[in-house]
């Protein structure tokens, strides 16, 4: 009873997929107990009822999608993370086979202390290795960096030093995650787009079109 009620661990293979799959009375649930995160997918709602049943300096650990360490709309479960003592996290890529989504493992103590360092790992050979440590204030809500070491490292602290975000800059909005790709469309009418693979170093190689209605509807752009 008290503070100290919960489980000594949660670990899990949470359902992930779109909000929609659930019924008004699921999502009234999870909204009356605050575990409704803002993400569309329905992972970061086991997440979040994971940290709630589990007790003070208990663990959590899962298996989820790698856009959580990236997507704009995770922010919700990267900031529950960062909250607490973010122990380790890894990429094991496609972990299932009959699964094509790449999913990443995060392991979580509830606390409101953290370390100076995150371990990270990824699967190489089929086995779990370790790669690392990742220094805690390169952790934000917009980035969880899984491959944070040696060249990767140094040419990462080099961008986050002299560059700008695109977004940064007036007139451009930025947008990430998979889920722009049902919008893009020959509407000639629509907001010009760069897409990823359209950007090189010194050059850009292509453009698309977005349907402006997506953009009007979205209010991160």
């Amino acid at each position: 009873k008290g503070d100290d009620a919960g489980f000594d661990a949660v670990v899990g293979n949470p359902p992930y997929g779109s909000k929609e799959m659930m019924s008004e009375i699921e999502k009234a649930y999870f909204r009356d107990t605050r575990t409704y995160p803002e993400s569309s997918d329905i992972c970061a709602i086991f997440i979040s009822k994971a940290f709630s049943i589990v007790s003070e300096f208990g663990y959590v650990g899962q298996i989820v999608p790698k856009s959580l360490s990236f997507v704009l709309s995770w922010h919700d479960s990267r900031e529950l993370l960062l909250q607490n003592r973010l122990v380790s996290m890894g990429d094991v890529s496609q972990a299932f086979d009959e699964v094509l989504l790449e999913m990443m493992v995060i392991v979580a103590e509830r606390s409101n202390a953290h370390d100076d360092v995150v371990q990270i790992a990824a699967v190489a050979s089929g086995r779990i290795q370790n790669l690392g440590q990742l220094p805690f204030r390169r952790l934000s809500n917009d980035l969880f960096p899984l491959y944070y070491f040696g060249d990767n490292a140094a040419i990462f602290d080099k961008v986050l030093a002299y560059s700008d975000g695109v977004d940064q800059f007036e007139g451009i909005s930025v947008f990430s995650g998979p889920g722009i790709q049902k919008y893009i469309s020959s509407d000639v009418d629509g907001v010009l787009t760069y897409q990823g693979d359209h950007i090189a170093r010194y050059e850009t190689l292509g453009l698309a079109v977005c349907r402006r209605e997506m953009v009007l509807a979205n209010s991160r752009w």
